[in-house]
Parts: C-alpha cells; sequence; structure tokens
C-alpha cells in the first residue's frame, strides 16, 4: 500500500517533499497527490513551494470550498508514541531520533527497528520486500552457484570415503564451473 496524499486524505501520494527545518535540524514530509497539487496550482518538479506554504495554500483552498474538509495527517500516531520510547542498548538511539535524522547511531539499529522499519518501506514503497528486476544472469549465477556448493560438499564426502578417482572427477567438474 503507498502513501496516502496528507492533503485530501483519499488519493495515493505521487509526490514526497521533504525539508529539513534549519533551527530545530528536524525534518518534516509531506505526500500529495497529483490531484492536490494541479488545484493548488504547485510546480513540484522545477519550482517546489516550501511544506508551509503548501499547507497555507491548501488551508485557504480548503476555506474557499466549505464541503472539503482538510485534515492533515503530519503527526505522530499512538503506534509512534509506542517507538520513541524504543531505544537501542548500544547506541542509545530512538526511532524518532532517526526519523528526524535520517541516520543511525550503530549496525545493531537496523534490527532493533526492524518492525518500524518494515511499516516505512511499506509506506513509501508498497512492499516490505524488494521485488524489481534483479540482474539479467542472477538466475544463472545462482544456479551455478547452488551447483558450486553441490558438488564441493559431494567432493568432501567422496574424499572422506577415500573414494580418489570419483573425487578427481568432481574437481575437473569444479574446475569447468570456473572457467
Amino acid at each position: 500500500m503507498s502513501s496516502i496524499c496528507q492533503i485530501c486524505l483519499k488519493n495515493p501520494a505521487t509526490a514526497h517533499l521533504s525539508e529539513i527545518n534549519e533551527q530545530s535540524g528536524e525534518m518534516q514530509e509531506l505526500h500529495i497527490c497529483n490531484s492536490c497539487a494541479a488545484k493548488l496550482h504547485l510546480d513540484l518538479p522545477n519550482n517546489p513551494p516550501s511544506i508551509a506554504d503548501i499547507l497555507s495554500m491548501a488551508q485557504a483552498d480548503a476555506q474557499d470550498e466549505p464541503e472539503v474538509d482538510v485534515e492533515l495527517d503530519i503527526s505522530f500516531s499512538s503506534e509512534d508514541a509506542e517507538e520513541e520510547s524504543l531505544h537501542c542498548p548500544d547506541c542509545g538511539i530512538s526511532f524518532e531520533q532517526f526519523s528526524k535524522n535520517n541516520r543511525f547511531g550503530c549496525a545493531n539499529d537496523y534490527e532493533i527497528f526492524k518492525d518500524q522499519l518494515e511499516q516505512l518501506f511499506d509506506e513509501l514503497h508498497g512492499a516490505k520486500q524488494h521485488i524489481g528486476r534483479g540482474p539479467n544472469n542472477s538466475d544463472q549465477h545462482a544456479q551455478l552457484l547452488a551447483n558450486r556448493i553441490r558438488l564441493e560438499k559431494r567432493l568432501q564426502d567422496v574424499i572422506a570415503e577415500e573414494r580418489f578417482e570419483e573425487a578427481a572427477r568432481i574437481r575437473d567438474q569444479l574446475k569447468e564451473l570456473d572457467e
């Protein structure tokens, strides 16, 4: 599931803006759909306004159209409050601090915040696991690697059983794989 527009709360967001507050260092994000961007006459690719300006324009637009209920969803949810209390035992960083700075404190953070990261990836990319294309020869490479591992295991077994002629044939097969 992709991110929902934070202006209309209906359509999938197609533009994802982020900016860092120079005074506090906090990062603010806004996800907006094409129709809201067009309605607010935004030129996002060439001249994106600040998030504050976009929110002001959306609020002004909502006042012009009373039937539209603009409820901007840029606050933390109750689940986010739980995330705040979770800290890495090694470096002490919280998920809230990561969200502000987009940097972890240590490698252990990936495991500590695994659930929150999966949720974040699901919101940003619509999936928790990469489903895109791989290298053109990835299937062939994986098959060769599996074959090599199978042959190396077989070679160890044959040597342990002192069947050296068969071991020589397997060794030759491994050399062929290397070429």
